[in-house]
């Protein structure tokens, strides 16, 4: 066979006419291209030419026109290599995943990278449109199918293909191409084939699986996260398929007793890869142009965004995929949590686990990393058995409907056959769609849950995460390669963490103490078990790709062999192999300079095993560092924080202003601060800071040759050897850097050299600022900013730091620079951000408060385009947004004005933008008494002032409480009166900060003569200082049916319902319509003709209550009238979740069946309506099994059994 031909990316060929020589060729092309830009002209007989040009930008060129005229004659020149193209791509959703894009892409040629086009003027505005670099191999067509959408692609030379056919040559109002009127595809225009969606015989235009498109509307029957589900008929009262994964046992189709081909047995791995049956010239499970279903689950609602049940790397369903696996590279493997959950995979590596450890030898390191590459071979196969069997078992249904469809000799039970049989592939498509958004958390994401911070902060940084090009820093040309940019990547730092020459430098550590009083024997098993049961879940693992889930599941098999392996790991001096790797990927500090690898941060992912020692160390050594330390560093010492910081220095500007003191507040800045910090300066420091030498030793092996590759879009580069740096992402590493950074702040505040600013009485002789690396002072003139730049510039000769002098900044106080061009040379500025504060002459300005206004726009408009519910919204706001303004409000108080617009930009984005149906005071309630919690910006900001105010009186931060103290000034006595003492002096009256913090605490003393301020947590505060709520809100108060209120908005509610309830509860369900009189109109109920409102829409009407008379029966009760939530309490405890779930359900269904009335003029029937509330629960059932497993789940829903039945796995609803 012969050897494909070798890509050569500057050369063309072409077939010239006879008698042409290359001097003939080239008198063409200098007419277009200079010269220089030709490189080669040769000719390999029989008019065959190849013509290589000298640079990529002529080859761009040409390609746009590689048509030579040559004696007479125009020639056409083939490209020889793969021409690279930039597509962009429209009509894509922004907030869609890339995966599918680039999946579909990947057919048409090597995916280089995407990038996201910005709307001019505003870097944080995305247009939605993307740019995708593609080496190409065939050319993209204008319209491209990804998933269940077509998006439209642009680039020169796109080729042109028909809106209405997708056939070229033509557009869609000249479209002639026949359409089938049974099939709906074109190119015929009749045939006999069945409906592609269901199976049945009929036309897919009568098909009523996407039949229905009104809001509120569920037509056809959904999933329990809003799928659609192909459906031919209502699902009975048991819905099959409710067992658990696993190998199901062999049976026969039902009803098709007897017919050859039918009978259900398990696959083979041949049969099991090929997932497809033929018929009628159609294939089942196949993705063509014009199909809207996807090729895994079978849905339309996906985007293609499915891939099989198997073992993931980051992030599956992010990931960009190639159709060359070489191509692709290393690429790291994790470990899917799914099958933590799956008992016979669980129990088979718990098997190996037992062989492995506890077979009585002694593990060392190389024995640990072979046995965590057994059990993640182990996992892989288990990933890949259980997505065969679940292709399998779709195939052998798939075929016994395609079977029972064809033409036979009818009998009684083929029908019935049918019937079951859809309803099987029905769930199980739908199991495996269930299973596959649970991989992608997109369960967590119509749950309440899915808000957490952590999460919706990743989703949103999603895009702004990926690498495609990088400027290389030696020739300054552009690379945009994925083997190039991660080649430049691993360069970058291979040599940013190569080991320092030794330096005669020296910067020692003065102790103030005697000896350091820290744990240094060997580690026992409960300190590993609480270091992992305080390491956050859902987190990337390192290179093993065994996550802190797998330590927890297997501890009692792991944990007695890991904590003998660790300890004889310590002792020996080396970590195991995969115990040193750690893998590089990069987060953008800066959006306008992402081509520059400086402004990348590195985050060092390491293995959960390495983590856990790590940690436990860590939990030694904090307790003791707020003696080792001074008074200066907030960074991870107990007690202290960056707000306390900024509390100085507010009172700091306010102080010089007050007594007209000049001086210069200088913020220095450092270049790779953690990743540049000498190993010998580290453990040299630690040795004369008087820690002992066992936990030295400990702390070297950590460091002992240790080695890190670069990650970038889950391709992983070579290793290399890490000489240098604390790596980010460790749990150590920050408090083993402010040790290290601790002999520069002691220099600086004990050198006489370095002139001494004005502070009130008991502060620091210095005032001076640290949080890590970033380091704050304020000295009186320009001749001691040159000092304390000497001084830096000792520490970084020792340590391998650097100062980078273009970021590093001074502003004057009541001063001005002596030259244009001072002697300090730092660039000087009247306004400095300080750890997120920013800070003038004057104090504090109101330009945190405008910058904090455009962070929220900003990522209110991101977060907006995800269209959460309204629970959800809530939770965002509480958990993401509202972080933006207590950062601010617990430094410097908020105008009035300034908490009405930041409001109001909260509540537009909580009812989407529309009108507020329910008066902001209710929703500022809490949740047990009917409100959502939404905290009230200025409560919260008044209690942050008093809280922060009292930590800062009783910290150990001297200059910080010495401000405190004298700005209270009289007003200490209601803090502390024993620190108060009129010997000291003090301000004249307190500064307005002060003053409102102590008038707070006196008007709470009053309401309340035995508070403590230190037994209240911030939001029992928050509750002390909330106002009853106003006369014309009292009504809406819904506190006497605590604990009722949580119960309708549980945690097994979906999102979507959780709204629908809050909504129906507070009664501003959409009921009246506003004609051009602007007067509000009730209107006729559609199914009764009668006044409509709240209480006849959900207990009188007809179809209610039937609905509720059901209900009733079901519990005993004379009746459920509408404010259902007082009938709770007589319930058995482990009822009530049924009843709530039963009485959602009916309601919601209720409120849809109203909604298709009105506005599709189709009412449905009581049979219907229960039908799906029967669906829906089996559903809720079914997730919640998932969720808590079969026991607890028996514990908190089976008992006592009225709405279901549970037995063998299988949920039969019997309501």
């Amino acid at each position: 066979m012969a050897a494909p031909q070798q890509l050569r990316p500057l050369t063309f060929y072409g077939r010239v006419p006879k008698g042409t020589t290359n001097v003939d060729i080239c008198k063409e092309l200098v007419k277009r291209f200079s010269p220089n830009e030709l490189k080669c002209v040769q000719d390999f007989g029989a008019g065959r030419f190849e013509v290589t040009f000298a640079t990529k930008a002529a080859v761009e060129r040409f390609l746009d026109q590689s048509v030579v005229k040559v004696r007479n004659e125009e020639v056409k020149f083939e490209y020889r290599g793969v021409r690279v193209k930039t597509v962009r791509v429209l009509s894509y959703p922004a907030d869609a995943s890339d995966s599918a894009l680039l999946n579909g892409l990947a057919a048409y040629g090597k995916v280089l990278g995407v990038d996201y086009e910005h709307v001019p003027d505003f870097k944080t505005v995305l247009t939605g449109n993307r740019r995708v670099r593609l080496e190409m191999a065939r050319p993209v067509p204008n319209l491209l199918p990804v998933g269940s959408r077509i998006v439209q692609c642009e680039y020169d030379g796109v080729v042109r293909l028909c809106r209405k056919c997708f056939f070229p040559g033509h557009h869609a109002a000249d479209c002639k191409v026949p359409q089938c009127e049974r099939c709906a595809e074109f190119g015929h225009a009749r045939c006999e084939a069945l409906c592609k969606r269901c199976g049945e015989d009929h036309a897919l235009s009568a098909c009523k699986v996407t039949s229905g498109a009104a809001e509120g509307q569920e037509a056809p029957s959904k999933g329990p996260e809003g799928s659609p589900l192909p459906e031919t008929e209502p699902v009975s009262a048991e819905a099959p398929g409710g067992g658990e994964q696993g190998t199901r046992p062999e049976k026969e189709a039902p009803g098709a007793e007897g017919l050859p081909g039918v009978k259900r047995t398990a696959a083979t791995d041949s049969d099991s890869e090929s997932t497809q049956s033929t018929v009628q010239g159609s294939t089942v499970g196949e993705t063509s142009l014009f199909s809207s279903s996807c090729p895994y689950c079978g849905l339309g609602t996906c985007d293609g965004d499915c891939s099989p049940l198997s073992d993931r790397v980051y992030s599956s369903t992010h990931e960009d995929s190639f159709s060359d696996e070489e191509a692709q590279g290393k690429r790291p493997w994790r470990l899917n949590p799914r099958l933590l959950k799956d008992e016979e995979a669980a129990k088979d590596v718990a098997g190996l686990l037992c062989r492995s450890l506890l077979g009585g030898q002694d593990l060392g390191g190389s024995e640990w990393d072979a046995v965590k590459a057994s059990v993640a071979e182990c996992f892989r196969e288990w990933g890949k058995r259980r997505a065969r069997e679940e292709r399998a078992e779709i195939k052998i249904v798939s075929d016994a409907i395609l079977l029972l469809s064809k033409p036979l000799s009818g009998g009684p039970g083929v029908t019935a056959a049918l019937t079951s049989l859809r309803k099987e592939l029905r769930v199980l498509l739908q199991r495996r769609w269930d299973r596959l958004r649970a991989t992608a958390r997109a369960e967590q994401w119509e749950m309440e849950a899915w808000c957490s911070r952590n999460v919706l902060r990743r989703h949103l940084a999603r895009k702004r995460a990926v690498m495609t090009s990088l400027t290389d820093p030696t020739t300054g040309n552009l690379v945009e390669t994925q083997d190039g940019v991660l080649e430049l990547a691993r360069q970058f730092y291979k040599n940013l963490y190569a080991k320092p020459p030794s330096s005669p430098y020296s910067f020692p550590f003065v102790k103030s103490y005697e000896q350091v009083d820290i744990c240094d024997s060997p580690l026992v098993e409960e300190e590993l078990l609480a270091a992992l049961k305080s390491m956050k879940r859902n987190r990337s693992p390192g290179s093993d790709g065994l996550t802190v889930e797998f330590y927890v599941k297997f501890w009692k098999v792991l944990g007695k062999p890991f904590t003998t392996l660790v300890n004889r790991l310590l002792r020996e001096g080396t970590l195991s192999a995969t115990q040193r790797e750690g893998l590089i990927t990069l987060l953008c500090k800066d959006e306008s300079r992402r081509t520059d690898l400086r402004a990348w941060r590195p985050i060092t992912l390491l293995n959960c095993d390495y983590k856990l020692i790590a940690k436990c160390l860590s939990v030694r050594l904090t307790p003791v560092l707020s003696t080792v330390l001074g008074p200066y560093q907030a960074c991870c010492v107990p007690g202290r924080s960056c707000q306390l910081h900024g509390f100085a220095i507010r009172d700091l500007i306010e102080w010089a202003n007050a007594r007209n003191l000049s001086g210069i507040l200088c913020s220095f800045d450092q270049e790779k601060a953690f990743d540049v910090i000498s190993h010998r300066y580290l453990f040299k420091v630690l040795r004369e800071a008087g820690f002992s030498g066992q936990f030295i030793s400990m702390v070297r092996v950590l460091y002992s040759r240790p080695s890190s590759a670069v990650v970038i879009q889950y391709r992983i580069s070579e290793p290399f050897d890490v000489g240098r740096g604390v790596r980010q992402g460790d749990p150590l590493s920050p408090a083993l850097y402010v040790l290290a950074f601790e002999p520069l702040l002691q220099r600086l505040s004990s050198d006489n050299s370095i002139g001494r600013f004005p502070l009130p009485p008991g502060s620091p002789p210095v005032a001076l600022f640290a949080y890590a690396d970033d380091l704050s002072i304020v000295v009186p003139d320009e001749a001691t900013v040159c000092t304390v730049l000497d001084v830096m510039e000792g520490y970084c000769s020792a340590s391998g730091a650097r100062i980078n002098r273009s970021k590093s900044v001074v502003m004057y106080l009541n001063s001005a620079p002596s030259s244009p061009r001072p002697v300090h040379g730092l660039p000087v500025q009247q306004r400095l951000r300080i750890l997120g504060f920013h800070f003038e002459p004057d104090g504090l300005t109101t330009e945190n408060w405008r910058l904090a206004k455009q962070k929220l726009t900003d990522r209110i408009q991101e977060i907006s385009a995800l269209g959460c519910p309204l629970t959800a919204r809530v939770t965002i706001i509480r958990s993401l947004l509202f972080s933006f303004l207590t950062y601010v409000a617990s430094v410097m108080p908020v105008a009035t004005r300034t908490k009405l617009v930041l409001e109001g930009l909260l509540f537009r984005f909580l009812w989407s933008g529309s009108s507020m149906y329910v008066a902001r005071p209710v929703i500022k309630l809490p949740r047990n008494k009917g409100g959502l919690g939404i905290p009230d910006l200025g409560i919260v900001a008044t209690a942050l002032h008093l809280r922060w105010t009292r930590v800062a009186l009783e910290s150990d931060m001297l200059l910080t409480r010495s401000f405190a103290s004298f700005f209270l000034s009289t007003r200490l006595r209601l803090f502390s009166p024993e620190a108060f003492s009129n010997s000291v002096p003090r301000a004249g009256t307190p500064s307005p900060f002060y003053a409102g913090a102590a008038s707070t605490l006196a008007r709470l003393r009053d309401a309340n003569p035995g508070i403590e301020l230190d037994s209240l947590e911030l939001h029992d505060l928050v509750d002390l200082l909330t106002p009853d709520l106003p006369a014309h809100c009292v009504r809406y108060d819904l506190s006497r049916h605590s604990p009722n209120w949580k119960l309708i908005t549980a945690s097994f509610l979906d999102a979507k319902r959780a709204t629908f309830m809050y909504r129906m509860a507070r009664g501003c369900l959409p009921i009246t319509f506003r004609p051009f009189t602007k007067i509000p109109t009730r209107g006729k109920c559609p199914f009764c003709g009668s006044r409509e409102d709240l209480v006849h829409i959900f207990s009188q009407c007809a179809l209610p209550a039937a609905l509720l008379q059901r209900i009733a029966s079901l519990y005993s009760h004379p009746g459920v009238p509408f404010e259902t939530v007082r009938f709770l309490n007589p319930l058995p405890a482990q009822a009530v979740n049924q009843y709530v779930l039963l009485l959602v359900e009916c309601s919601y269904q209720v409120w849809v069946a109203r909604c298709a009335a009105v506005f599709d003029g189709r009412r449905p029937g009581l049979h219907e309506v229960l039908a799906k509330v029967r669906k829906e629960i089996w559903f809720v059932l079914h997730r919640e099994r998932q969720r808590l497993g079969v026991k607890k789940f028996l514990e908190t829903w089976h008992r006592p059994a009225v709405i279901f039945s549970e037995s063998g796995g299988q949920i039969t609803i019997t309501f």
